[in-house]
């Protein structure tokens, strides 16, 4: 595949040439036209930050005319090496959204007593003085620890790709400074499918890779932040998926609202653990995203 790009005063041409299709684009500020020839796949793109991302049709993964690093130099990470499990294996990796919070030592109490290890999403703004010390009992524990979003709004940190390395870089910065902490994972508030990522959850996951990062969506969750939630729903929406999977991965949240959680964990451990799964963080799993048909 050939990818040209052509930029003249008022407007940027970008000419995909796949398997003898070329789709050209045109561009006037935030907007976009586009003319496909039949067969090939439309991409969009809602900012100038988002245009100077190319794309590669095959994979759909997107990368940069520049060097990574030259924006946002310090949001980068040395990555982490997948290890393959065992055939036959099952391996749950329970994953906690939002954290820290005042939940979060009972949360890992409960682990402890379950022998399970787990992966915390943080928010930046979630950790305080009287927070902290439970970021490094996360750690002290064996979890493992992942980028969420140093401010949990979606629409300031989606507002585009630069909005969002900032963001991320923030959050990034002050794990490394403040608890050693170099990590290589990260979830979307909202997942990639999130609708205010406006479709360009491929852009955003393709320029965090190029740094060394490594997005994880999931394939159960507890709907344990959302609507109602109890302590008997939770069990039941994370039990209806969950042994579909060989390694599922479970989406629970850990905040000052989300405490039927932590009342629900024990059983969701306990069954789990009984139909002969381990857990594990996500410290050496492979990335995750949500399928296209989801």
């Amino acid at each position: 595949m050939k990818i040209q790009l052509y930029r003249q005063p008022h407007h940027t041409f970008l000419a995909l040439l796949l398997m003898g299709a070329a789709v050209f684009f045109v561009a006037r500020n935030v907007h976009f036209e586009a003319r496909p020839e039949e067969g090939a796949k439309v991409v969009e793109w809602h900012s100038e930050e988002e245009l100077r991302l190319l794309v590669d049709i095959e994979n759909g993964r997107f990368f940069e005319d520049r060097e990574p690093q030259e924006s946002y130099p310090a949001l980068f990470s040395s990555g982490h090496e997948v290890k393959e499990l065992p055939e036959g294996s099952k391996v749950c990796y329970l994953t906690f959204d939002d954290g820290p919070s005042e939940n979060t030592p009972e949360i890992l109490q409960i682990l402890k007593e379950y022998d399970a290890h787990a992966t915390f999403f943080l928010i930046g703004e979630n950790i305080t003085g009287e927070t902290a010390p439970y970021v490094r009992q996360i750690l002290a524990e064996g979890h493992a620890i992942g980028l969420h979003a140093n401010v949990h709004k979606y629409k300031k940190l989606y507002r585009d790709i630069d909005s969002f390395l900032a963001d991320y870089e923030t959050l990034y910065i002050r794990l490394k400074d403040e608890f050693g902490v170099e990590t290589a994972l990260f979830r979307f508030p909202g997942g990639s499918a999130c609708t205010y990522l406006h479709g360009q959850g491929k852009a955003f996951i393709s320029q965090m890779r190029h740094r060394g990062f490594t997005c994880y969506d999931w394939n159960v969750s507890g709907e344990d932040a959302v609507g109602k939630p109890t302590v008997s729903s939770i069990k039941k929406n994370v039990f209806r998926n969950v042994f579909r999977y060989k390694t599922p991965v479970v989406l629970l949240h850990d905040s000052a609202q989300t405490s039927d959680t932590v009342t629900a964990l024990p059983d969701i451990l306990k069954r789990i653990a009984g139909e002969g799964y381990t857990f594990q963080s996500l410290a050496e799993a492979d990335e995750y995203i949500f399928p296209k048909n989801r």
